[in-house]
């Protein structure tokens, strides 16, 4: 869907967000389709693609539900229609589900055999195996089964958002017994979702706990006595936005905890059943839970395959992606204190294929040394069990002035964030909870020492969060750095979260929600001018989102007058490229490999004088306008070389990279005719981006 429209006087194309949503979920299936991806990375990318999916539905498509309860004056104001949208995103989700449910029945089933494993259900289970699989489903599945009988005496019944459920078929050999269904949670959360059953043949047989489930109907409903059964798999999808009530009697830890146990009572935006089900029980089903047509979806048996990531293939390391071993940052990450390395010269690291061990050390050094007198940090989204969090605790137990932001309403990480909050609280902390419709999203640790009677300041500023977990799969940029300007300007911004007051102006680091884009628009604007006046003018973005309006406005002008524009966007892209006249010097890709790409990178050619920022921002509304974010300069040319460089790097990927928008959306690049010399399709970025920071190190 594209939407044409002016902005402030200029033309203006773009592809409609939801549906480039969708199109980044195909870049994730195509990984899972490709018979070159290890067969457990195959696995993974279907998981990925499944909770993908899951959200897409429980925010994005729940947004436009949203939109049509407004009213039709207000509709009347969007650029589209959400009817419209919700026809689209359903022909379209329908068919990524169906090349799911194909990939998984003719290829990956297959392939899994060719490897030694056997999927095994209630038709091919070899009979020596069937002891096995009554003795898991006596201890470990029969005490969590509690059908419901569907008929006019149940009650009212709420589906669990993406909890899987039978829908159960009972036949009855007298005529004058009339058919009955039920209901049966499949109980994941209490067990877990593939069981190993042993070695026959030659081959390790697998099963689904549905297929346990399947093979003992008759022991489940012995009290009903029927003589035929049949399970039909269904999951239900819900609205999952916390609604937080504008009460000025309630803070906003009160209204999250209170918004998180409704968490899962939304309204449905999904329902997913096997196609196999008979059509009369379907509509049985409709009426049951008052399912519209629009939020029906065929599917196949099973369902939930972000459980894939769990199937047992350890020790088959041929299944999986060779093992990169993290590169040192260098000589420096090795010496006793750091901050007297950071002191001497900024730093930059590259997660994972650096470490996440360098940032915890960080942290840990400062919890420790007695000059520390005080540590300030932001916390966005923390692992159930957090390194970064001991570290704070530790430090304030040896009373250090720790002072922690952290933001409660990161979405769907809101109870770790609660819990660890509480703890650091207990610890002696100063915990601060983040603003109402108002997210605090800037990555930084701000570290304060004493040396020879002054105050010295440390900074680490980033682009993902402090999570140590999801550091071994999210690549991400940080940079460690003693540099005054920009550690008094975090001083600033930190004193701003603490007062609630954001209209502070910086020189150096650009912060949003006041001090963002216009920055922005104006270093777009500095590559116009210099275009016009027959200078080298270049834009190199690296992003996950590129939506707000304002923003792709100016880069469409920046193309008109000659700008040369490269975009690296992993996920949702409504800027359009090449289209004659508007965009024809925009060049937009997007990489999908074995890490998550999550890193934000603006560079801008600024007539000689380049500036390369790193950020926490995407460029969207939200992050514009409605978060604090943060981005931040890389001071030093040697280490703006290092950053080109790798963007270089990823740029060249013909691989793992593909088109966005345009005619070839979605399709694998090629090398172009006039690419430089040895050039091939071989390169993949990721890989070259380890090996070049092998050789960095090194040299270094």
């Amino acid at each position: 869907m594209v939407i044409r429209k002016f902005y402030l006087g200029h033309r203006m194309e773009l592809y409609n967000r939801e549906m480039s949503w969708l199109d980044f979920n195909e870049r994730v299936l195509q990984e899972a389709e490709h018979s070159e991806t290890p067969l457990g990375e195959r696995l993974n990318f279907m998981s990925i693609f499944s909770s993908n999916m899951d959200e897409f539905f429980r925010v994005r498509v729940a947004n436009q539900y949203r939109l049509l309860q407004l009213g039709a004056s207000y509709v009347r104001k969007l650029d589209f229609h959400p009817k419209q949208v919700l026809i689209q995103i359903h022909l379209r989700a329908q068919e990524l589900q169906d090349r799911f449910e194909a990939l998984f029945l003719h290829q990956i089933r297959p392939k899994l055999e060719e490897s030694g494993f056997m999927l095994c259900d209630e038709n091919n289970i070899p009979d020596v195996l069937l002891p096995k699989v009554d003795e898991i489903f006596q201890f470990k599945v029969q005490p969590y089964l509690n059908p419901i009988l569907l008929n006019s005496k149940t009650r009212k019944l709420r589906l669990r958002d993406a909890y899987l459920y039978f829908v159960v078929r009972l036949e009855f050999d007298r005529k004058s017994r009339p058919i009955q269904h039920a209901i049966l949670e499949i109980p994941v959360r209490y067990t877990q979702r593939f069981f190993t059953l042993g070695e026959f043949n030659g081959r390790q047989y697998v099963i689904f706990l549905d297929d346990i489930v399947r093979l003992h109907w008759k022991d489940i409903f012995r009290a009903l006595a029927p003589s035929k059964v049949n399970g039909y798999t269904i999951k239900i999808t819900r609205d999952q936005e916390l609604d937080l009530e504008h009460d000025l009697g309630h803070n906003l830890l009160e209204k999250m905890r209170a918004g998180l146990r409704k968490r899962g009572k939304g309204d449905p935006v999904r329902f997913l059943y096997d196609q196999a089900m008979p059509e009369d029980l379907l509509k049985v089903l409709v009426r049951k839970f008052s399912v519209k047509s629009s939020d029906l979806f065929a599917g196949g048996r099973y369902h939930n395959f972000r459980d894939l990531r769990q199937f047992p293939i350890q020790g088959r390391p041929d299944m999986r992606y060779s093992v990169w071993p993290s590169c040192s940052p260098g000589l420096w990450s090795e010496q006793q204190s750091l901050f007297k390395e950071i002191r001497d010269a900024d730093r930059l690291v590259h997660h994972p294929y650096h470490s996440y061990d360098i940032v915890l050390q960080f942290l840990r050094e400062a919890a420790l040394d007695p000059q520390v007198r005080s540590i300030e940090i932001t916390l966005y989204r923390l692992a159930p069990v957090s390194s970064v969090a001991r570290s704070l605790i530790t430090a304030a137990l040896n009373g250090k002035k720790v002072r922690v932001v952290v933001e409660i309403q990161a979405r769907f990480d809101e109870e770790n964030n609660i819990f660890w909050a509480e703890k650091l609280k207990e610890a002696g902390a100063e915990v601060l909870y983040g603003f109402e419709g108002m997210k605090v999203h800037c990555k930084l640790c701000l570290v304060t020492r004493r040396e020879k009677n002054e105050d010295v300041r440390y900074a680490h500023l980033s682009t993902g969060n402090y999570n140590a977990q999801t550091a071994k799969v999210y690549a991400d940029d940080g940079l460690f750095t003693s540099s005054p300007s920009l550690t008094a300007e975090a001083a600033r911004l930190f004193k701003s979260l603490y007062k609630g007051h954001f209209h502070y102006t910086y020189r150096h680091l650009l912060v949003a929600p006041y001090f963002l884009r216009q920055p922005l628009l104006s270093l777009i604007e500095y590559e116009i001018q210099e275009a016009k006046q027959g200078q080298p003018a270049w834009i190199f973005l690296k992003i996950n989102s590129l939506v707000d309006e304002a923003l792709i406005a100016a880069l469409y002008r920046a193309s008109q007058a000659g700008v040369k524009i490269r975009c690296i966007v992993r996920g949702i892209c409504s800027l359009i490229p090449g289209i004659p006249h508007l965009s024809d010097n925009i060049q937009t890709i997007s990489i999908i490999d074995r890490y998550l790409e999550h890193s934000r990178v603006y560079a801008f050619a600024h007539g000689g004088d380049t500036k390369v920022y790193l950020s926490s921002a995407d460029w969207m509304a939200r992050n514009m306008d409605h978060r604090v974010e943060l981005a931040f300069p890389l001071e030093s040319s040697l280490l703006q070389q290092e950053m080109l460089t790798l963007m270089e790097i990823q740029w060249s990927d013909h691989t793992q990279s593909r088109y966005l928008n345009g005619p070839q959306a979605n399709r694998r690049r090629v090398p172009e005719e006039d690419s430089p010399q040895g050039l091939n399709n071989s390169v993949r970025a990721q890989s070259a981006f380890h090996d070049y920071l092998r050789t960095l190190n090194l040299e270094r």
